[in-house]
């Protein structure tokens, strides 16, 4: 019962593949890091995103993303990793092309999670 840690963050999940998604990105917003597009239909948090054509907001072109929150059908959150802190967004408006690649669970992705650590030593207590 002492000096184990056991367990997973999330349960892994087999067997699940995303078809691609393509949606039109037409505005950012620094109050609350938010990015506006024309629909975040099939969207899923963690899923990585591809930027492409004309850059505004704070956004790297061509750079892999991760969803990091769906806020509503029309706007989302970015992080540079999956489960890491959101991107922060200048604001702006502008065209660009959001890509959602197809994916299937299992494939390597970088993943940030959070935890506390407490020791404890019958030679400190």
């Amino acid at each position: 019962s002492d000096g184990i840690i056991r367990g997973y963050p999330n349960q892994p999940i087999s067997n699940i593949s995303y078809p691609q998604v393509n949606s039109s990105i037409t505005q950012t917003s620094a109050v609350d890091n938010t990015i506006t597009c024309l629909s975040t239909l099939n969207f899923s948090v963690g899923r990585p995103i591809i930027f492409t054509g004309t850059s505004f907001g704070g956004i790297v072109p061509n750079q892999t993303y991760y969803i990091k929150t769906i806020e509503s059908a029309t706007t989302f959150t970015i992080s540079t990793t999956q489960n890491g802190s959101p991107v922060s967004m200048i604001n702006d408006t502008g065209f660009m092309v959001a890509t959602l690649p197809a994916v299937n669970f299992g494939q390597s992705t970088s993943r940030t999670y959070s935890f506390l650590l407490g020791l404890q030593s019958p030679a400190t207590a």
